[in-house]
């Protein structure tokens, strides 16, 4: 007997997950019926691969342990008492956080200099896939 891919559930496999691997492959993880309705609706979850050929899945309380943190917020200041070691003006970042798997909130700060944040800020934006939408609004600016 097959049993769910979902770390710790030992429950016979009723439904197939498809994870599209990040737009890399296609994979199907075999799962029980009540995980195959949770990750139908959304919820949050993590891949990992427990062998080359199989992947878990990460679900609830068991993210937390992935040590992930997303950005929930972001505060930009000017710092105006500091001067960068590079000469310029100093940016101060406030990173508001959620760790997976948990509701509590957390933070980071941070300082750039200009010049950084403008590196960061570029590459930020390489790094998402315009959209259609996206580009024609960009060239008609």
């Amino acid at each position: 007997m097959n049993t769910c891919r979902v770390l710790r559930c030992q429950n016979p496999v009723d439904a197939v997950h498809v994870w599209n691997g990040n737009g890399h492959r296609r994979v199907e993880i075999g799962v029980c019926r009540e995980h195959g309705i949770r990750l139908d609706a959304g919820e949050e979850r993590a891949y990992e691969r427990d062998t080359p050929e199989r992947i878990m899945v990460l679900m609830g309380e068991d993210l937390a342990g992935t040590g992930d943190e997303f950005v929930t917020g972001v505060k930009i200041e000017s710092a105006m008492y500091l001067t960068a070691p590079d000469g310029s003006q100093a940016i101060r970042v406030r990173l508001e956080t959620l760790r997976r798997g948990s509701a509590q909130p957390g933070h980071t700060e941070f300082m750039l200099s200009e010049k950084v944040a403008g590196r960061l800020a570029q590459m930020l934006l390489d790094s998402i896939p315009l959209g259609v939408d996206q580009k024609r609004r960009d060239d008609d600016s």
